[in-house]
């Protein structure tokens, strides 16, 4: 891992403390993955929270779009994967997946405010206004076939960032992938997270088992993380599903073997999203199983994608059967109202 080159620098401005906020906390979210020894997270949160609070400069690294990370551009792709992080999670959480994915296929990765490059802006705290601009970022990129893959709470917003792009653009995704997340219609309003004191709060996130225990031990580092992780909670909880047609694309649903909180009936539930036969894929692992069994379910999702991005499968913005039936009932029907007159006359 490259790290970032570091400089003293006696003038700062907001914008250079911004940056190194940024660097940081992305630096920071990487070492917690790759290090899985206890000792090895306890002296990364040590020097990580040093170096924030020291007056250093960093080398930024620009993105053209600070809503979507591409860490492996691809002009040739046929294809693009959105991802869509879980709770507390950014862009690093499919660090991995660009280079285990078919070569036709580019990734993007989701960046809400409030996190690793984003860290010094407000995060959303409710799901309305969060959910349109993310749909807003996606409709710029409709020139590809694309597909969506969420998990947890990325679910929801990949789920519901497809309902809108058809209703604001007329396209759908060619495949929506969802993971560790129930079926939308059947999540309970009002599960009063945002109340808990942060005992209470962090006891929860022990159990989901996706925080890093050096982390949850870290009172500290724990402070800088928490605004995130209540507001994050705080969007799930303002999540109300409002009935509508069903997607016309594929649904595949995928869960741990042992998630304490979303069970296989749950994602079976998913059947009633779409038009087409749900798929269901079960891995070893608990809620955050992504990580667990990354390299199976790389293959299964990359293997659906291939298919998908082969160049026999028409683009989702110009379906060609359609068209042809369209272009052909314009030219009898033009061609009908013009010699018509004239067959008249003639006869």
């Amino acid at each position: 891992m490259k790290m970032a080159a570091y400089s003293r620098n006696t003038e700062h401005t907001e914008e250079t403390r911004s940056t190194q906020r940024v660097l940081f906390t992305e630096q920071a979210i990487a070492l917690f993955s790759v290090c899985s020894v206890p000792p090895l997270r306890s002296l990364c949160c040590a020097v990580l929270y040093y170096f924030k609070n020291r007056h250093l400069t960093m080398i930024n690294v620009t993105y053209p779009d600070p809503w979507l990370k591409c860490p492996r551009p691809s002009p040739n792709a046929r294809l693009r994967l959105f991802c869509f992080p879980y709770a507390g999670g950014g862009a690093s959480v499919f660090r991995a997946w660009p280079q285990l994915m078919p070569p036709e296929v580019e990734v993007r990765i989701l960046q809400l405010p409030g996190r690793e490059s984003r860290m010094g802006e407000e995060p959303f705290r409710c799901f309305t206004p969060m959910i349109h601009a993310v749909a807003q970022t996606m409709a710029q990129f409709t020139d590809l076939p694309f597909a969506f893959y969420g998990h947890s709470m990325g679910a929801l917003i990949a789920f519901e960032a497809a309902r809108l792009l058809r209703t604001w653009r007329g396209v759908e995704p060619l495949h929506l992938f969802v993971s560790g997340c129930p079926a939308p219609q059947s999540i309970p309003v009002g599960r009063g997270r945002c109340a808990q004191s942060d005992t209470q709060f962090i006891e929860e996130l022990r159990q989901l088992n996706g925080t890093p225990a050096a982390l949850l031990e870290n009172q500290e580092l724990m402070q800088l993380f928490l605004p995130l992780l209540r507001a994050d909670f705080a969007l799930c909880d303002s999540y109300r599903y409002v009935d509508g047609q069903p997607l016309s694309c594929p649904i595949t649903a995928f869960g741990g073997r042992r998630d304490p909180q979303v069970s296989t009936a749950q994602l079976t539930e998913w059947r009633h999203q779409t038009k087409r036969p749900l798929r269901q894929g079960m891995f070893a692992g608990d809620h955050f199983f992504l990580h667990d069994a990354l390299k199976p379910l790389i293959q299964m999702v990359g293997g659906l994608l291939r298919r998908h991005a082969s160049p026999r499968d028409p683009s989702p913005l110009q379906p060609a059967w359609p068209l042809l039936q369209d272009a052909a009932r314009y030219f009898t029907t033009a061609a009908a109202e013009r010699y018509q007159p004239a067959v008249g006359l003639a006869g």
